[in-house]
């Protein structure tokens, strides 16, 4: 008889062991949150923060935002020297030593009037009063006389110089405008760009250091796109030009030295200037008014950094007219 086949099985595979999980009393603590990184870019002062240095330089430069600068500054020099020979004027008057230390004085169809002491622009390295005779053109017929002031230009002198010739101006203003028919106790100091800053100065002047000198001659004071804050500045590319330290353009910034004469401000700017010409005229006149100092900000539609001062030779224009209030003449 055939036997059966048995098979034989094979013995089951052991099974792994499973792992027993340790009690969650041992489990390591969770690491700390990455700190997060640091806002990038560059922050002036203001609190305010550029992308990089080039967007800096850009916030900084109106000759970069509008490429007209010349034709604008051509016409204004031509309306210039044809009103020069049309209008009583007394030209290069002496007030310092410096080489450029001269005005222009355009007087006011009638004696009494107002003294309007002007501060050109040319961020401290360049222009002249001559380019600027056409603001004169409405103010001498409403009774203002006009004082036009040139000063030495940089890398010649330094900015900080250059307040100490504007002020020597403002203090031969009050000596001697009753001599050129304005009224030496109705001083209104006004300055475009660079001389919207040195406008900035001459308000935070300590005046008791200039003999004979009224501070309350001084009744007000208009800034036109002025470099309001100028820390950021030692940082430029045209600071080999300028020479600013750290503690000059600390000394020499109108945003941290208050005005110690008080009398109202209008302070303007240009609607289509950079964004930070712009805040540094916002940012002054809230810093003015905060310290009790009563201010205006006046945003001029529909002009530039360089096209804002054509206003003065436009009847009824607003910088005009606001000028001509602060002033009390029409």
């Amino acid at each position: 008889m055939a036997r059966r086949s048995v098979r034989t099985r094979k013995p089951a595979r052991p099974q792994a062991k499973r792992k027993i999980a340790k009690p969650t009393a041992r489990r390591k603590a969770a690491k700390p949150a990455r700190p997060q990184p640091a806002a990038r870019g560059i922050a002036v002062p203001s609190g305010r923060r550029f992308k990089n240095l080039a967007a800096l330089e850009a916030g900084y430069s109106p000759r970069a935002k509008h490429p007209d600068l010349v034709q604008t500054m051509t016409a204004q020099a031509w309306k210039s020297a044809e009103l020069r020979k049309r209008i009583p004027a007394v030209l290069d008057l002496r007030y310092g030593d410096g080489a450029l230390q001269t005005l222009d004085v355009y007087q006011s169809a009638r004696a009494g009037g107002p003294s309007f002491i002007f501060i050109h622009g040319g961020y401290w390295r360049a222009a002249d009063k001559n380019l600027f005779t056409f603001m004169a053109e409405h103010l001498s017929p409403a009774g203002v006389t006009m004082f036009n002031v040139n000063y030495d230009l940089c890398p010649n002198v330094t900015v900080e110089q250059i307040v100490g010739q504007v002020r020597e101006a403002v203090a031969w203003v009050h000596k001697n405008a009753a001599t050129y028919g304005g009224d030496p106790n109705r001083l209104y100091i006004c300055g475009h760009s660079a001389g919207g800053h040195l406008t900035g100065m001459v308000m935070a002047t300590d005046w008791s250091k200039y003999p004979g000198f009224d501070a309350k001659a001084i009744k007000g004071a208009i800034p036109i796109s002025g470099v309001m804050e100028t820390r950021p500045l030692t940082g430029l590319a045209l600071n080999p030009v300028w020479n600013f330290t750290a503690d000059m353009a600390s000394r020499l910034c109108p945003m941290i030295n208050l005005p110690s004469v008080k009398a109202p401000q209008l302070v303007v700017a240009a609607a289509n200037e950079t964004d930070e010409f712009i805040a540094m005229s916002r940012d002054y006149t809230e810093l003015l008014n905060k310290n009790g100092i009563p201010a205006e900000f006046m945003l001029v539609e529909g002009t530039g950094h360089f096209s804002i001062i054509d206003q003065f030779s436009r009847p009824g224009s607003p910088l005009l007219s606001g000028a001509m209030r602060l002033m009390g003449v029409s």
